[in-house]
């Protein structure tokens, strides 16, 4: 939607830049619709599934736990019980694991320089960036980078 409304805006925008784009974008958003409908089938409530749908659809916005329950119309205190009695991860948690899945794959996926993808991943900076990596694969995006 950001993308067409961005060459409805500017006709003059290099349309070849905005094609790979938007090839980019639609290769995400198809790993997006599988990760969702795997986790609509393995039982989570409705509240989880809409919730975890929500995030992995906007990861790359700066988004947060009050947005996400916002969203699926309850408490935050409930998003966050349900969502770790089905998952076992935070609603946080899971919001930076899209992130970092995210990254991962246009880290390995494509040239596109680090800043870059920080923001295209939804990251406030690349040190953020760096830590949740560390956290959760055990190595830099740099390093990752660099084995691929």
């Amino acid at each position: 939607e950001r993308l067409l409304n961005t060459v409805d805006s500017n006709s003059y925008v290099n349309s070849a830049a905005i094609s790979w784009q938007a090839l980019g974008l639609f290769s995400h958003f198809v790993e997006d619709v599988r990760a969702v409908k795997y986790s609509s089938e393995s039982g989570l409530s409705d509240i989880v599934r809409r919730a975890s749908h929500f995030i992995m659809n906007h990861t790359q916005a700066t988004i947060d736990v009050l947005e996400v329950a916002n969203h699926v119309g309850c408490s935050r205190r409930t998003l966050e019980n349900q969502f770790k009695k089905s998952t076992g991860r935070t609603v946080l948690e899971e919001i930076q694991h899209c992130r970092a899945e995210r990254a991962k794959s246009l880290i390995r996926e494509t040239d596109m320089p680090l800043k870059q993808i920080v923001h295209r991943a939804g990251f406030q900076s690349r040190e953020h960036m760096r830590l949740v990596f560390q956290n959760l694969y055990g190595v830099s995006p740099s390093s990752l980078r660099r084995s691929h």
